[in-house]
């Protein structure tokens, strides 16, 4: 009897730990339900980003994991895929110590030290066109350690190297699987991307959309919608009609006038203040340090001389722009470059008089004439390209704009080959600069912007300084260069004006310049489903 009793008292407790553990599991919560995001532009719409300009990055975050998370409000690093890293004393070896158990979609394995090597190599190639690969390219060698140990051994010291795999610094740098795309080769795991990331990849239609299902269990984050699809929507006014449908959840990059429509409307609206520069850059200004130097070709444009590119800059009246076409959204920029301290230089006055006066001082009384490439990289650009012009011809330049597309001509721009052009840009707040100045400033830089004797000492003094405070100092200094040699033609720092449905609850943006956090969503009545923080 006694062997009896205790044999249903076994079964008994098994059945109530069976009952626990299953009620435990199914009060989980689950994804449920679709995310629809509207877009203005994905670019290229790829997976591999040493392929793809950052503009595709909304398409990565949700199938790759990243190595460090930015926190959206004041910048600071959170740790990811790397639970810790840590700089030698001279800066010149970056050591990343991963997770353990993050596992790549679909079976194909664990993700490894090898994994991040791989990526790291693949997004260095002279070929990239990844934002960072001047910075990744600092790198002198590589060490698998172990498993989940990987040292960088770099050129040079650096010590905000590690902000290159942050997701602070606007696109992140997603862990790709080595295994995966040796497999099946590069062009296909461009379309048919394979990460550890909280959605796997479903489908994509060029031009148009692409979908990911969300795991039901990620280490980092479960998503609250079990489907999210990233929809490209070029025009401003579908993206609010199909807001105003339910068609889309979240409408990104709209209109500063479309606050009282679509608070009228009940749609929820969300600022993002002084988020990118909008500015135009001025082609041919390649130095003779720079490999791709031609005489007779480079700096034989008018506004290598400053007093032309002063004047250009005076011809605007930036206070108007603010307020028209961005309704006070917007601040009258006095650099191109979010540097520290372009807060406190003077503004860039609008004095038209003076801006013919110097243009005749300098050889051209009766103005010249130049090409203006616009492309769709931001919505405003076309429209500002189209003002800017106006503002010239009033002091004798002619500017004839060109559409375009930005891919192109920024593989064009990294040839060098832009004389007798200038063309609209636009650049994000970067939490630190010292990486884009290499990227965009520099002889060589992999997408030029400007390159003059009057910054370059300055930039390289600001990079070889190890100090952060003096750096700051040099960031300031660097600044009141850029603003005494009108480097740019800067323009305006601009908010960025988001809406979403009632569906949607806690739900940030981030303060980068390509929209991101989608994994993050909650519903207007949160599920809840586990998280390890939300950025």
């Amino acid at each position: 009897m006694h062997v009896k009793l205790r044999l249903s008292l076994i079964v008994v407790v098994i059945a109530l730990l069976v009952f626990f553990v299953s009620t435990a599991l199914s009060a989980t919560p689950k994804p449920e339900g679709t995310l629809v995001v509207g877009l203005f532009s994905l670019a290229e719409e790829g997976f591999l980003p040493d392929r793809c300009s950052g503009t595709a990055s909304p398409l990565w975050e949700p199938v790759y994991d990243f190595l460090i998370y930015g926190n959206s409000v004041n910048m600071k690093p959170i740790p990811g895929l790397a639970e810790r890293w840590e700089y030698s004393k001279d800066y010149k070896t970056l050591t990343f110590h991963l997770r353990k158990g993050v596992q790549f979609h679909d079976g194909w394995g664990e993700l490894t030290a090898e994994d991040v090597k791989f990526t790291i190599e693949l997004n260095a190639r002279p070929t990239s066109t990844n934002l960072r690969s001047s910075d990744l390219r600092k790198i002198a060698s590589m060490e698998v350690r172990d498993r989940y140990t990987l040292a960088l051994h770099l050129k040079e010291p650096d010590p905000m190297l590690w902000l290159s795999f942050s997701t602070a610094d606007n696109t992140g740098l997603g862990i790709l699987c080595k295994k995966y795309v040796e497999t099946i080769g590069e062009e296909k795991a461009n379309r048919q991307p394979l990460g550890s990331g909280p959605y796997r990849f479903v489908e994509q239609k060029s031009g148009d959309y692409a979908k990911f299902e969300a795991y039901d269990s990620h280490w980092l984050v479960v998503p609250e919608f079990k489907y999210l699809v990233i929809r490209i929507v070029p025009e401003e006014s579908t993206r609010v009609a199909m807001l105003k449908t339910g068609e889309l959840d979240i409408a990104m990059e709209l209109g500063m006038n479309k606050i009282p429509e679509l608070e009228k409307t009940g749609l929820r609206t969300i600022v993002q203040r002084n988020t990118v520069t909008d500015f135009i850059a001025l082609g041919g200004l390649l130095i003779p340090e720079d490999k791709r130097y031609v005489e007779g070709y480079h700096r034989k444009d008018p506004w290598k001389d400053v007093r032309v590119r002063e004047a250009m800059n005076i011809a605007i009246d930036r206070a108007a722009v603010a307020k028209d076409l961005f309704h006070n959204f917007a601040v009258p920029a006095p650099i191109a470059l979010m540097l520290p301290g372009w807060d406190k230089l003077p503004p860039i006055p609008y004095d038209p008089k003076r801006a013919k006066q110097l243009l005749a001082q300098a050889g051209y009384p009766n103005g010249f004439s130049f090409k203006l490439l616009t492309h769709d990289k931001e919505p405003m650009l076309p429209l500002l390209a189209q003002a800017v012009v106006g503002y010239w011809e009033a002091i004798g330049l002619r500017g004839e704009i060109v559409p375009g597309d930005y891919a192109t001509w920024r593989d064009t721009n990294k040839t060098g080959k832009t004389a007798g052009w200038l063309w609209t840009h636009t650049l994000g707040d970067f939490p630190d600069w010292s990486e884009r100045l290499m990227s965009y400033e520099m002889p060589n830089a992999s997408t030029p912007l400007w390159e003059g004797e009057e910054t370059k000492s300055l930039v390289r003094k600001t990079l070889a300084e190890m100090d952060l405070k003096k750096r700051d100092a040099d960031f300031r200094d660097l600044a009141k260069a850029y603003r005494a040699a009108y480097t740019h033609i800067p323009l305006v720092y601009v908010a960025r004006l988001h809406s979403v449905s009632p569906k949607v609850g806690q739900w940030s943006p981030g303060h980068q310049l390509y929209p991101k956090n989608f994994v993050f969503a909650r519903h207007a009545k949160p599920l809840n489903t586990p998280r390890l923080f939300t950025p």
